[in-house]
């Protein structure tokens, strides 16, 4: 199981978010760059952010009766329960989206790995 700050370093790669430069461990976001214009990035936090990400990554986010699933049509898809996250739809919508963010950039780290 990936922490965090692995989650959003390849879910700002996903996304084209960059370059990180830091992570804030207690506030759960990246810090962006470069240093003179740093800014914070939290899409686990930030419904905008998340949303903005969704889109970046062609995230489609379907709601359930128990959770719901963020995907995107090459099949990448992550589900997350609502009571997983004391019955909070949104937090669950954005740890969904976040987790299929990662698993693209993964998807991308593994595709320059191979190229390498």
């Amino acid at each position: 199981m990936k922490t965090d700050r692995e989650l959003l370093e390849l879910a700002a790669a996903a996304a084209g978010i960059g370059p990180v430069i830091g992570y804030a461990v207690q506030a759960g976001q990246l810090m962006i760059g470069p240093r003179n214009f740093m800014r914070y990035w939290a899409p686990l936090n930030d419904d905008g952010e998340c949303a903005r990400m969704e889109v970046a990554c062609e995230l489609q986010v379907d709601i359930g009766d128990i959770g719901v699933i963020s995907e995107r049509l090459d099949g990448t898809a992550c589900f997350e329960k609502y009571a997983d996250h004391d019955g909070d739809k949104n937090k669950a919508r954005r740890r969904a989206s976040v987790r299929a963010a990662a698993a693209i950039g993964e998807q991308m780290q593994n595709e320059l790995s191979r190229e390498a």
